[in-house]
Order: structure tokens, then sequence, then C-alpha cells
């Protein structure tokens, strides 16, 4: 099953002809889909999310979300209005349970936030940094306890970066327990 947003302006015949015009999706098999209630409302059309419901012994609720953020010269969207709505969500989220963001945050951060970042914080990076302080989040990648490659973006030409992230409350954190960056493949080109 799945639930996604992608970007509004986006119609049948655009697909793949409009860069920055993109989607975010979260999917869970059949099996789980008594513990899943998709979050509804979210004001963006880049942020998209579900509710795990009652999981545990403790019957906690985890809130996976999942965002595509606009990179630094978007024109469609503004990076700190995304920041400020995923905010929203995090705190209303934490207020019920434990929150896990995962997805294309399109900022890079530098050495100075962990071992596997490298080079100079973006602009956005240093938006999300803040953000992260105020709702107590970790960065889950930022570290060697996540695997595989330090770059989730290359173009030959243009350059490399590290903008996919995991970010999570502090209890998610304790209990995840793999985070990796799974290489380009055949298989897996993104």
């Amino acid at each position: 099953h799945v639930t996604a947003k992608s970007s509004s302006d986006l119609q049948e015949d655009s697909f793949n002809n409009k860069p920055g015009h993109c989607g975010v999706v979260m999917a869970w098999k059949d099996e789980l889909n008594q513990y899943v209630k998709v979050i509804n409302g979210i004001n963006s059309d880049r942020i998209c999310g579900i509710k795990l419901v009652g999981l545990g012994k403790n019957k906690c609720n985890v809130y996976v979300i999942g965002v595509y953020l606009p990179h630094q010269q978007c024109k469609i969207n503004d990076f700190d209005t995304e920041v400020e709505t995923l905010e929203v969500l995090v705190d209303q989220c934490k207020a019920d349970g434990e929150v896990v963001i995962v997805g294309d945050y399109n900022c890079h951060f530098g050495e100075e936030h962990g071992v596997r970042f490298w080079g100079q914080t973006t602009k956005n990076a240093k938006t999300l940094a803040k953000m992260i302080d105020r709702c107590t989040l970790n960065i889950l990648d930022k570290d060697n306890t996540c695997r595989g490659p330090n770059y989730t973006f290359y173009v030959e030409g243009i350059g490399m970066s590290y903008i996919d992230h995991v970010l999570a409350t502090p209890i998610c954190s304790q209990v995840i327990k793999n985070c990796a960056t799974i290489p380009d493949s055949y298989d897996n080109t993104s």
C-alpha cells in the first residue's frame, strides 16, 4: 500500500520533463495495514507520512514522514517554508509518539555535523540543523553506524553531495537497527 505527494503543478504529460517537480511516497506491506494510518492534512506537496499505531509492548505510536524538500535554486517552493511546515508536523507527532523522517532534504552537511559528512554545510543544511535542534532530533546517517557511500547525489560535470538523510527522535534512534546508503547499481540508480 502507498500514500504519496507530488508537485501540485505536475500534469501526467509533464512527468520526467520538469526538473525539481518530483514527489515523495511512503509504501508498506499488507501485513502492516492494521497498524497504518495515513497522515492527512499536511499542508505541503513535498511531505507525506504514516502513523504506525500501537507498536511493541508499550503500544507506542511511531510516525514515519517522507520528505522531498526544495533545492537551493528551486523556483516553485521555498525551503524555509517547507522546513517550517515539517517542524509543525514533527511537534504534533511528537505529542503522540515517536518520529522518523526520511528522504531527500536537498541539503549537504559539512564535517562539523558528523564523521560521514564532508565539505561545506549548505545554507539549506544550516536551516535544517536549527530545526533538528529545536525538535530534539538525531541525524542517524551522520556517523559510522550508517553504511555505504557518503554521497547520495552525483552527476558528472555537476558534482556530488550528501543530500538524503534519516532523522529520528532519541527513542527511535536507539531502536533503529540499520541505516545505509545503497550504492548505485544496474537495479538501483537513485
